[in-house]
């Protein structure tokens, strides 16, 4: 009897930790959906028109080579192939209320998306080609 109580007590304690740990994870996302003009550029890519979702995964690593910015056609889902997948260099800035997209007109008539800023946040994502 006593075997099954610490059995069981330590199942729900790996369960609870498991759980916690998915939360945590998700906590650590941003994403917004936007639609995109003609004539934007965000690293090598030129977007075509149309509805796209945002999403920043916070990997704890300021000076990561990985990428943490990925722009995804919409509708997404967890295993659908991001369109263009970036590193960010962060930096502060103003809290914004609306998702905020910074980029430079270039003579070609393009716009080089240089950075993104999510609803909320003061974090400022200068957005860097993925290694």
């Amino acid at each position: 009897m006593k075997r099954k109580v610490v059995f069981w007590g330590m199942s729900g304690i790996m369960l609870l930790g498991i759980v916690g740990w998915q939360l945590l994870a998700e906590a650590r996302q941003e994403r917004q959906e936007l639609t995109i003009g003609e004539g934007y550029k965000v690293g090598d890519v030129v977007l075509k028109p149309g509805k796209y979702v945002v999403i920043h995964k916070d990997q704890g690593n300021k000076e990561s080579v990985d990428a943490c910015t990925f722009f995804y056609r919409a509708p997404y889902y967890s295993s659908k192939e991001a369109v263009v997948k970036l590193r960010c260099r962060p930096s502060e800035g103003k809290r914004v209320n609306e998702f905020s997209m910074k980029a430079s007109q270039q003579p070609d008539g393009t716009a080089v998306v240089q950075s993104v800023q999510f609803p909320g946040s003061t974090e400022i994502h200068n957005l860097e080609p993925a290694l």
